[in-house]
């Protein structure tokens, strides 16, 4: 059954779907294209041993476009991991209800007195 219009005015039915948006510029860093300069004060310190650095073209990145699209398929595969409630414990992240296992024996040696 689907939402009514009214019920679609109050917030209801508008959970699912969607979909996630993607960050295209993962993966990128300032400065860098296909061709791969050095740009001092961008990617590159400014002063290399006392001596002033200049702009300079490194080479070109062959594998750029194969790499940032391997970023961005990888983003479609995420999954929520679900931790089993014997692992998770009641409380989320604190350790209420959490098995930290038996304490520790203070006859196995580890403190020892003269």
């Amino acid at each position: 059954m689907s939402v009514s219009t009214q019920g679609s005015k109050k917030g209801r039915g508008k959970r699912r779907g969607g979909g996630k948006s993607k960050d295209l510029n993962l993966g990128q860093n300032i400065g860098d294209g296909k061709l791969q300069i050095e740009w001092p004060g961008l990617n590159t310190n400014i002063l290399n041993r006392s001596e002033i650095s200049k702009m300079k073209i490194v080479g070109e990145d062959v594998d750029r476009e194969k790499k940032l699209t391997e970023i961005r398929n990888q983003m479609d595969k995420f999954r929520r991991i679900s931790v089993p409630p014997h692992e998770r414990g009641f409380t989320s992240s604190s350790l209420n209800g959490k098995s930290i296992g038996a304490p520790i024996s203070y006859d196995d040696g580890i403190y020892t007195y003269i």
